[in-house]
């Protein structure tokens, strides 16, 4: 099967079934069934095969709503590539989108008319007047056409993050969508009497895969919310899942966090009792967050047997393991004796939360990171998984960590470890601080800076390391909310955080900089960027609160 035959499928078994809904407002609402879908996209896409041949790269700039679900459709019923991206609206996306269409070159740029201006300020100088507004009459000045024509059914470049390095466009092939398509369906439980709510980034695998292909692939309606709207005032994702009697929702440990700090202010007849999946992934998941949510909104209805924790990532479409619905995760104490290490550190955090087990049709293995030799169980390595899901390669890149095969298999780059064939995620190996010979996980250390000060587990911190004179040296960027800057001293948590984290992991820290709340760069899945943090701190535009 391919989009074209899914979307005449659902158009014509259900074309009155509402497919998408979106609230850009606690007011309104605009919704797209699947007649008008079908209509919309197939209109488009009659446009875009007279102007752009197949193979070519269209880049979609749009905000949240409706219009980029019937952009993104088109070009797929067309054979164009798809690049979703975020909308420009800082000088660092800015940076990201100069680098990206230089990558991949576009023959066109779509976007709606209300941002054409916004857009062309942010373009580089040759592709300003390859803009096309899709809202109204296709507007198209000039095509430019690529010397580079995609592999044949490429449908999708999914751009990285680029938290680790510059973003790469990781080409998807129509056969991977749709087997991670079903692998989602498999292991979430979907069915047509599910509803969905999703607040995730289209531009993000997990917004688009998960939030936007799934819901129509398994044929349930999802009502979908904007990102901002989601950061300004997270209980409207509860709260749109109380109102639309979502059964499946989620999002990473962060998105959960934010709900529990924020839950005073939640309306008390509030129920999320019809939550059947919260799946929890895109970092690691961490058992305080399961404990602490789960009791914060036990008294609406929510079930702690309703958390999936799962993994996954762009180079496989999306999801790689899932702990199956309703069933506990498995936890484990980074102390357990039978979780080891060799070339890299084992983590000292506290309790460990187990992804599960990998999605049907893929497997997972743990390679050692200097070899290709496989880790024994419990060891810490690299993860390698094998999918149908996995991706060709990324766009004009001979990259060696994709590996060909029945099925393809990537290097993840991610650490972790397996026991009992569950997966456990330690951190990302470019990610590693190495001092005088010896590696510690970042994610390790700033669990400790949030157990010397109780206030700070809401807040944003990023740990790395930076060259020093004799070696590298420990930096720790912690955000401060304005509330936690009231309580405390500055001077006195430094030395505590500075003492607990020699103690625990045996290193200084050569210098704690606490940064306003939002300071620190994230990547379009929420998660903190340390790469961009470090790029940041190395050329000294953070602005350091003063102590």
């Amino acid at each position: 099967m391919n989009f074209t035959q899914l979307l005449e499928q659902r158009a014509r078994e259900d074309a009155d079934q509402l497919g998408y809904r979106y609230l850009p407002n606690d007011r309104e609402e605009f919704c797209l069934t699947y007649g008008q879908l079908a209509a919309g996209a197939h209109d488009l896409a009659a446009v875009i095969r007279r102007h752009i041949p197949p193979g070519q790269r269209v880049v979609l700039l749009y905000p949240a709503g409706l219009q980029f679900i019937q952009a993104f459709f088109a070009c797929l019923l067309a054979n164009v590539v798809a690049v979703p991206l975020p909308m420009p609206k800082s000088n660092d996306v800015a940076h990201r989108l100069d680098h990206v269409i230089k990558d991949c070159e576009p023959a066109a740029i779509f976007t709606e008319t209300a941002f054409l201006e916004q857009v062309g300020a942010m373009l580089p100088d040759a592709y300003r007047a390859v803009v096309a507004t899709t809202d109204g009459n296709f507007d198209c000045a000039k095509i430019v056409r690529s010397q580079v024509v995609a592999e044949p059914d490429v449908a999708v470049l999914q751009y990285t993050s680029g938290s680790t390095s510059k973003p790469k466009g990781v080409m998807l092939r129509n056969a991977n969508l749709f087997a991670n398509l079903r692998q989602i369906e498999l292991a979430f439980g979907h069915t047509r009497e599910s509803t969905g709510v999703i607040w995730l980034p289209h531009y993000h695998d997990m917004g688009l895969v998960g939030g936007i292909l799934q819901p129509l692939f398994a044929g349930f309606p999802v009502t979908l919310l904007s990102p901002i709207s989601f950061v300004q005032r997270p209980l409207r994702w509860l709260q749109a899942i109380h109102k639309y009697r979502a059964t499946t929702s989620g999002g990473p440990n962060f998105a959960y966090d934010l709900c529990v700090a924020k839950a005073g202010t939640l309306e008390p007849h509030i129920d999320l009792s019809c939550w059947e999946l919260a799946f929890n992934g895109a970092e690691p998941v961490k058992a305080s967050t399961l404990d602490a949510f789960s009791a914060t909104f036990s008294h609406a209805g929510f079930r702690r047997s309703a958390f999936v924790p799962c993994y996954g990532l762009a180079e496989a479409t999306l999801i790689v393991a899932a702990v199956p619905k309703a069933e506990a995760p498995l936890i484990v104490e980074s102390s357990d004796s039978r979780i080891t290490a060799r070339g890299v550190s084992a983590p000292t955090r506290g309790q460990l939360v187990s992804c599960g087990q990998p999605a049907e049709g893929g497997h997972v293995q743990i390679l050692r990171v200097d070899s290709e030799e496989q880790c024994r169980e419990g060891e810490v390595g690299e993860v390698l998984v094998h999918s149908p899901s996995v991706a060709s390669g990324y766009w004009g890149k001979n990259d060696r960590s994709f590996r060909p095969g029945s099925p393809a298999g990537v290097r993840t780059g991610d650490l972790g470890f397996k026991l009992g064939g569950e997966l456990f995620i330690t951190g990302r190996l470019s990610d590693l601080i190495v001092i005088r010979g010896k590696n510690f996980f970042p994610e390790d250390i700033e669990a400790t800076a949030q157990i010397a000060e109780p206030l700070l587990a809401q807040e944003g911190v990023a740990a790395f390391s930076v060259e020093g004179h004799a070696t590298e040296e420990l930096v720790l960027v912690q955000e401060v909310s304005s509330r936690t800057l009231r309580a405390v001293d500055l001077i006195a948590m430094r030395d505590e955080v500075s003492r607990l984290v020699m103690q625990r992991h045996g290193i200084g820290v050569s210098a704690f900089v606490p940064v306003k709340a939002g300071s620190l760069v994230r990547t379009s899945s929420g998660k903190i960027s340390r790469f961009a943090c470090k790029q940041l701190y190395v050329t000294q535009k953070l602005l350091q609160l003063p102590m």
